[in-house]
C-alpha cells in the first residue's frame, strides 16, 4: 500500500481544474504584461485553494452525486471560522445544481449562503469546457489540440502540487504570472503523468455517468443507485498512486500503455463498454462488497480479480486471436497477478489447465512469439471466469 496520504485523484482533480479555471480567468481580467508578483494561487492552505489579488478569496470545492447538506453546512462554518473576517469572500463551490439553501444548518454567517454558495457554475461536465475558454482568450490563435495539451499540461501541474502538498505538507503557491507563462510560453509534449490524470479522470467520469442514470422513481434502482454511490467513494478515498495501480495492475493488467503515447492511445487503452459490462455489472449484482484496493472478491479459496479481457477463446479459435491471449497472460503474468486465482472477464472461459493447453498449443512449430516469451518459464496459474458465472458463483458460495 502507498505511504501517499493524498485521499483521491477524482476529487482532487476536479479541485484543481477549478483552482486552475478561477486563476485563468482572473488573468484574462487583468490588463497589461505586467501581473503583480503577489499575485497568486494557493493550494491546499487557505481551504481547498485561495486566490491573491488585489483582494483574498477562498474556496471550498465539493462534487458530490447527490446534495450531501451535512457536510456542505460543515465546510461552511469551518471556513467561515477559520476566517471571519473574510466572510464576504469565502466561497463554497458545488457541482451540483438545484441546491436548496433553507436545507443547510449553519451556526455562522447564515445571510451569505444566498451569495456565496455556487451551485452548478463549475461542474464535472463543463469544467474542462471552461477551461478551453480560458486558455483560447489567452492564446485564440491555438489550434483545439494544442488547447487539449495545455489544458492536460496545466491540470498535471496544479493537482501534481496538490499531491505533493499532501505527501510533504508544504503548502504549493503558484504566481499568476508563472500559470499565464505556462500558456503564452511553453513548449509540450504529451507524455505518461500527464496521460495518467485523464485516464483516472475517465475512470471515474464513465461510473459516474452510469450512476446519473438510473431512474429516482424506481426503488430497486435507488438501491443500486446509493450503492455505486458508496462504491465510488470507497475507491475515491484511495491514495492516488493507488488508483493509478488498481487500473494498470489490476483492471486492465493484461493491457500495457503504449510508450509513444498519444492523446488518442487514452481511447483505445480504456473502454467505457468494458468499464460497464465487468465493473459496473459486478458492482450491481454481487451481495458482497469487493476489496476496494485491487477490485477483488474473495469466494472459498478464490480471489475474483475483476478486470476488462474482451476476447473469447476455444478449440476453434484462430491463431491470431490465440496469440492476443498469450498476450494477455504474459501481461497479466509480468505485473505479478499470478496469485491471483481468478480474473473475471467479459465472456471467456478458461480453467487453469486449459489456460496452459491454449499456451502450449501457440507454441507449436511454424509459429512465431516475440523473442523471450517462454512458457517454459511461466506458471499461468489463474483460470478465466466470465462475469456472468463469476456472480454467479460468488453469490451462490
Amino acid at each position: 500500500m502507498s505511504t501517499d496520504a493524498t485521499p483521491s485523484w477524482s476529487g482532487y482533480i476536479f479541485q484543481g481544474e477549478v483552482a486552475l479555471c478561477k486563476a485563468l480567468e482572473e488573468i484574462n481580467k487583468l490588463t497589461g504584461d505586467i501581473i503583480p508578483h503577489s499575485y497568486c494561487l494557493k493550494l491546499e492552505e487557505d481551504e481547498d485553494f485561495s486566490l491573491t489579488t488585489n483582494v483574498w478569496e477562498a474556496f471550498q470545492v465539493k462534487a458530490y452525486g447527490a446534495h450531501n447538506y451535512t457536510k456542505y453546512s460543515k465546510a461552511w462554518d469551518d471556513m467561515m471560522a477559520r476566517f471571519p473576517d473574510n466572510a464576504e469572500r469565502n466561497f463554497l463551490y458545488l457541482h451540483k445544481s438545484g441546491i436548496e439553501i433553507n436545507k443547510f444548518k449553519v451556526t455562522k454567517e447564515e445571510p451569505r449562503l444566498a451569495t456565496n454558495v455556487l451551485c452548478g457554475f463549475y461542474t464535472l461536465d463543463n469544467i474542462t469546457t471552461k477551461i478551453d475558454d480560458a486558455i483560447k482568450k489567452l492564446r485564440p490563435e491555438l489550434h483545439n489540440s494544442d488547447v487539449e495539451l495545455k489544458r492536460n499540461y496545466c491540470c498535471y501541474k496544479i493537482c501534481s502540487a496538490i499531491k505533493e502538498r499532501h505527501r510533504t505538507k508544504i503548502v504549493k503557491s503558484f504566481s499568476l504570472n508563472e500559470i499565464r507563462e505556462w500558456i503564452l510560453n511553453s513548449d509540450l509534449a504529451f507524455n505518461e503523468e500527464i496521460a495518467w490524470i485523464s485516464i483516472i479522470k475517465k475512470f471515474f467520469k464513465v461510473i459516474r455517468e452510469y450512476i446519473e442514470q438510473y431512474d429516482e422513481n424506481d426503488e430497486e434502482e435507488v438501491r443500486l443507485k446509493e450503492k455505486l454511490i458508496n462504491y465510488l467513494e470507497q475507491i475515491n478515498v484511495l491514495p492516488s498512486d493507488d488508483i493509478k495501480i488498481l487500473i494498470k495492475d489490476r483492471i486492465n493488467a493484461h493491457k500495457l500503455l503504449e510508450k509513444d503515447i498519444k492523446v488518442e492511445n487514452i481511447i483505445s487503452y480504456f473502454s467505457d463498454n468494458d468499464i460497464r459490462g465487468i465493473i459496473i455489472k459486478c458492482f450491481e449484482n454481487i451481495d458482497k462488497d469487493p476489496l476496494f484496493a485491487d477490485l477483488t472478491y474473495k469466494h472459498n479459496e478464490n480471489n475474483y480479480q475483476l478486470s476488462l479481457v474482451n476476447i473469447n477463446i476455444d478449440e476453434n479459435s484462430r491463431t491470431p486471436h490465440k496469440k492476443t491471449l498469450y498476450e494477455y497472460c504474459t501481461n497479466i503474468e509480468n505485473n505479478n497477478l499470478n496469485k491471483i486465482n481468478t480474473i473475471v472477464t467479459h465472456s471467456l472461459n478458461l480453467e487453469k489447465e486449459q489456460v496452459k493447453d491454449v499456451l502450449r498449443n501457440i507454441m507449436q512449430p511454424n509459429f512465431e512469439v516475440e523473442k523471450g516469451l517462454d512458457i517454459t518459464d511461466k506458471s499461468f496459474e489463474f483460470e478465466f471466469k466470465s462475469v456472468v458465472n463469476s456472480i454467479r458463483e460468488i453469490n451462490n458460495g
